[in-house]
């Protein structure tokens, strides 16, 4: 599957300047809703209609999702098998998955491996194929929101032998940069700038790990990751490598489409020769313009909903008067109002409940309906 990270480290350019006015607390509940559904087989010869959650009492409904919840987790068998792993970094169950997130927020991955190699992670996407569990691939947890209950089934995190940075071949004025996934976007940013590689200069300050802001195609309004993007590296579930040249991505606002099941594995970008003065200059110019505008040094999410077209979410968000507004540990930044931050104890609850009122108070007072750009996956507690 791809990775986690998807769209993650955004950069807003759009917030205004700080507002402490507007400063308050409110605390709502969220709502969850159910439906129905009705399916027969091709002979009709039996109607089997699901249940509609909504209708039943309390007992029968806790009973019903406590069966769903049993049906969903792994066996002692599998458990057992995932020991067996020729794997260098031994299978963790109930990892604590705040750990791996920018915000600080997650409930535990009821099973979590780390793998090192291109080999280990065939090993591991070829059992849980087999054993027909679910999987995810944890980036750089960044613009990724996991419930307080965590998540099911595997979560795959790339190691150290895919945080590589190595030129490929050189054209003339053109640099070819093989880069994997697990490399932290920032670290690459840097690099090139110590080498005097132009090109990556608009993702300063951007969080996460390469491959999830590929999956994210992260940026901001002076460009995007898959712009620079030559070709990628996948694997697939099947254990198949394959290599996607640019022509065959389809890249969109915050989005790559690529098959849900590969896991990207390296990039190959296209840089062009600069001198590292001018890249540095470039560099620090933006990290300047970041640090004034945005939420910087505190946990968050990164960017909370897409633009909508050539509006700006963060002044919506800021003339329905929302800077400040706090729901627990959650509050929407003073400083750019299209961040949520994590103000030490907040929830996964406390920040979907603040980013329903958002979008409300936003849809009261323009009109418009906000996009989430952050994924929100896992279990409710």
């Amino acid at each position: 599957m791809q990775e986690l990270s998807k769209k993650e480290g955004g950069v807003c350019e759009d917030g205004r300047g700080r507002d402490e006015s507007s400063s308050e607390t409110l605390r709502e509940e969220g709502r969850d809703s159910f439906s129905g559904s009705g399916e027969h087989n091709e002979h009709r010869e039996e109607f089997c209609e699901a249940p509609n959650l909504a209708s039943l009492n309390p007992r029968l409904l806790a009973r019903f999702e406590r069966q769903k919840e049993k049906e969903k987790r792994l066996t002692r068998e599998q458990k057992e098998g995932f020991f067996g792993l020729p794997l260098k970094i031994p299978i963790k169950f109930d990892e604590p998955l705040s750990r791996y997130t920018t915000i600080g927020i997650g409930g535990p991955a009821e099973s979590f491996a780390i793998v090192d190699s291109v080999d280990e992670l065939k090993i591991v996407l070829g059992f849980v194929s087999e054993q027909m569990i679910d999987f995810h691939v944890l980036g750089g947890g960044s613009n990724t929101l996991i419930k307080d209950g965590g998540l099911r089934g595997l979560i795959i995190k790339l190691g150290d032998g895919f945080d590589t940075i190595v030129v490929d071949r050189t054209i003339d004025n053109d640099v070819y940069v093989s880069v994997g996934s697990a490399t932290p976007t920032q670290r690459l940013v840097k690099w090139a700038a110590d080498e005097g590689f132009s090109g990556l200069e608009f993702l300063a300050g951007v969080w996460g790990t390469v491959g999830g802001n590929l999956v994210g195609n992260a940026g901001t309004n002076t460009g995007s990751i898959g712009d620079v993007v030559e070709e990628l590296t996948l694997v697939s579930r099947e254990q198949r490598e394959l290599t996607m040249k640019k022509q065959a991505l389809k890249f969109e606002y915050r989005n790559l489409k690529i098959t849900r099941t590969a896991t990207i594995v390296k990039t190959l970008f296209k840089l062009t020769r600069s001198t590292p003065s001018d890249v540095h200059s470039k560099v620090a110019t933006l990290m300047e313009k970041r640090r004034a505008t945005q939420p910087v040094g505190v946990r968050s999410l990164g960017c909370t909903f897409k633009n909508p077209g050539k509006t700006s979410a963060g002044v919506l968000i800021e003339d329905a008067l929302l800077k400040g507004v706090r729901v627990g540990g959650a509050r929407v930044s003073t400083v750019h109002a299209n961040f949520i931050v994590n103000e030490g104890n907040a929830t996964a609850r406390d920040f979907t409940v603040l980013m329903n009122l958002v979008r409300e108070r936003v849809k009261e007072s323009s009109g418009v309906v906000l996009e989430t750009e952050i994924e929100i996956i896992g279990e409710e507690l």
